[in-house]
């Protein structure tokens, strides 16, 4: 998800059917306290850039 994956090549990937692709989906961004994919990627990259700026 972070590097923009959807969740049909979630679900290719990990050979899982496209529902359950998408409750994982929901479960990260619930956990994340997020809404969307755009947001979770957001989130990482800050993370990231803050953990390099340390």
């Amino acid at each position: 998800m972070a590097r923009g994956r959807n969740a049909a090549y979630i679900e290719e990937q990990l050979v899982v059917s496209n529902h359950t692709a998408r409750a994982h989906i929901l479960n990260i961004y619930k956990k994340m306290g997020l809404h969307s994919q755009q947001a979770v990627i957001d989130s990482i990259e800050g993370r990231v850039k803050a953990k390099r700026e340390e």
